[in-house]
């Protein structure tokens, strides 16, 4: 039945079987295929008015021709050189940046700020929905006290290593124990081993930013004037490509890594041992997945100097001019094509290739079905943890970025139709029926929700006001009632020759045209003939107030929202709350019937009935 209503691509917009599915694979498997359900509608609002704004955001560029846009087309300034070696320290013009600040208007505009506002609200909105829908899933299923025991029964393993022992202080029986000493021993290497993997996420990240200052200097080396103008789009392209691979590769690597750290520090429950294995496994995911567009939304071309034109460095890894948003934009769009699309149709296609080669072992046609699934893979205790992994981080994508890529939520909505389908797919016909375990909701996965939910919102909260341009458009627009030479006021003076390493003949080689060695680059600091020269301008330091200030009003403003909306949704329905109540006082009132019925049976009898048969009653 599961196999012909559930797990059939044909069947994609039918409600799942959901108790059907309690009742065979337990309610850990049914609580994520409801979370999925469940994420999966809700994303179809989201999409929508993503899809909505993303069409307002072409048209009004379409025509609405920006004052932004016409400064940068129209413009004479020479771009200060983001040169790494060889002939690549050619002084650019702003206009090259044309077209593709056209295509950045599509990205930062007031529309799509809008749709990052509505995401944070949306964000919340969800976590009070799902809290709700669980919560009556676990009335239904009966499982609200089910964790009880696991959580305090001891793991046999852990009695195995744990070779100390003592007087319980509250069953005052023996048990096994770990002195502190050793326990602080084992979670010191293995969170020293879980930093030691972070490491090597940003020293790939570093690796693909180095990739990404060659590059634009090779294509700046050329003489091919379409890569010079969509410089900033080929390399965040490529570069985007090369950390997907990466992620995938890597991530074969931690999900075993977890457990065998979690194995040395031996927790005490099994709840405790795979909560730490979720933990660890999400904290390692986590920088693999976020590390590079942290970096692109926060820490790209913050630190640029034309100083240190001429060697390798971060300083001189630089936006367009129209700014960050585009680029991870494109870096956002990647990894959600290539990674979870791209990675489902591989899933899919793959076994069936491979079943062409693989041996198969002949069973009887009469055979009994757990005869025949024994030939299929084995389901291990983490199976559903990976699945989890890459819905939690997909739910990411879609919330802390989303000012960047409007359409993020119709790419995920898209992916999870066939990810739901084909996950159903693999447990019914590629695993063993694993063994069904009884779990109160979706576990760590809840706070581990949580924690995202609010880190999303402060996530929106800079990228409106540090990433993109509201806040300084605004200023520009207060001042001087409209955006002309908006593009120009972003912008600083560099005298090339204050550059100690480069010398008088490259010089010539960035300013053939002109005789002045005078070139700018985005930053608000001071001109060369400026007593403060090179110094940040008072103007900075007032525009950083008002992006905190605005980071500030922001978060509040959602943290009112989600207050009302926990006032207004209840845990529970009001419905099954009444019925639950309902239910509670029939019970005791046939308790008390029944107690009163055998009083009266011993009276009958002429039996005094004992005071203690009615307490225990």
């Amino acid at each position: 039945m599961l196999l012909k209503y559930w797990a059939n691509f044909s069947l994609w917009y039918k409600e799942q079987p959901l108790n059907l599915i309690e009742k065979y694979y337990g309610t850990e498997v049914a609580f994520y295929f409801a979370w999925l359900g469940f994420y999966n509608m809700m994303l179809i609002p989201a999409s929508i008015v993503g899809v909505i704004c993303f069409i307002i955001s072409i048209i009004n560029v379409k025509t609405i021709r920006y004052d932004t846009i016409e400064d940068i087309c129209s413009s004479e300034l020479k771009m200060c050189p983001r040169c790494s070696f060889g002939h690549s320290c050619v002084s650019q013009p702003l206009k090259l940046e044309c077209e593709a600040a056209s295509v950045f208007a599509v990205f930062d505009n007031y529309v799509t700020i809008f749709f990052a506002v509505f995401m944070s609200f949306w964000a919340t909105l969800f976590m009070n929905l799902w809290t709700r829908f669980e919560n009556v899933l676990k009335i239904r299923w009966n499982v609200t006290t089910s964790t009880i025991v696991a959580k305090t029964q001891t793991r046999l393993p852990y009695k195995e290593k744990a070779t100390h022992k003592r007087i319980s202080s509250v069953t005052g029986k023996l048990e096994h124990y770990t002195p502190t000493r050793i326990q602080i021993a084992y979670y010191f290497l293995s969170f020293g081993a879980c930093l030691l993997l972070v490491g090597v996420v940003l020293l790939a990240v570093l690796g693909v930013i180095f990739y990404r200052i060659v590059m634009a200097a090779l294509i700046v080396m050329s003489n091919s004037l379409f890569l010079r103008s969509y410089t900033a789009l080929f390399e965040a392209c490529t570069s985007s490509l090369l950390q997907v691979i990466f992620i995938k590769i890597y991530g074969k690597f931690y999900a075993p890594l977890s457990e065998w750290l979690t194995n040395m520090e031996n927790p005490r429950t099994q709840v405790e041992f795979d909560n730490s294995v979720v933990h660890k496994r999400y904290i390692l995911g986590f920088a693999n997945n976020y590390a590079s567009l942290f970096y692109m939304a926060f820490f790209k071309s913050r630190f640029y100097s034309p100083s240190h034109t001429g060697v390798i460095s971060l300083k001189t890894d630089l936006c367009p001019s129209s700014g960050c948003v585009m680029p991870l934009c494109v870096q956002l769009f990647v990894l959600m094509l290539l990674k979870s699309m791209f990675g489902n149709i591989l899933t899919l296609v793959v076994p069936i290739v491979t079943r062409r080669f693989r041996k198969t072992v002949v069973t009887n046609a009469a055979a009994p079905q757990w005869e025949k699934e024994f030939g299929l893979y084995p389901a291990g205790r983490y199976l559903l943890t990976t699945e989890f992994m890459e819905m939690i981080i997909q739910y990411g994508f879609v919330t802390f970025f989303v000012a960047a890529f409007p359409l993020a939520p119709l790419c995920a909505l898209i992916n999870n139709f066939m990810e739901l389908r084909l996950d159903a797919f693999k447990l019914v016909t590629r695993y063993r029926r694993p063994v069904p375990k009884k779990m109160s909701g979706i576990g760590p996965w809840k706070k581990l929700l949580g924690t995202i939910t609010h880190l999303s919102v402060a996530t929106n909260a800079f990228v409106l006001s540090f990433t993109t341009d509201v806040v300084p458009r605004e200023i520009y627009r207060f001042r001087h009632k409209t955006l002309k030479g908006y593009v120009e006021s972003t912008l600083s003076i560099y005298d090339m020759k204050d550059n100690k390493r480069l010398e008088a003949s490259d010089l010539e080689g960035m300013f053939m045209e002109s005789n002045s060695t005078w070139c700018y680059y985005r930053a608000s600091r001071y001109p060369p003939d400026h007593p403060k020269k090179y110094k940040l301008t008072n103007a900075f330091w007032y525009e950083i107030g008002l992006r905190l200030f605005c980071v500030i009003v922001f978060e509040h403003l959602i943290m009112l929202t989600n207050g009302i909306l926990a006032y207004f949704i209840p845990p529970v329905p009001k419905k099954i709350k009444r019925s639950i109540y309902y239910e509670n006082r029939k019970h005791r009132n046939q308790v008390l019937d029944a107690m009163h019925e055998k009083v009266n049976a011993m009276r009958r009898k002429d039996v005094k009935p004992k005071t203690k048969i009615i307490r225990e009653e």
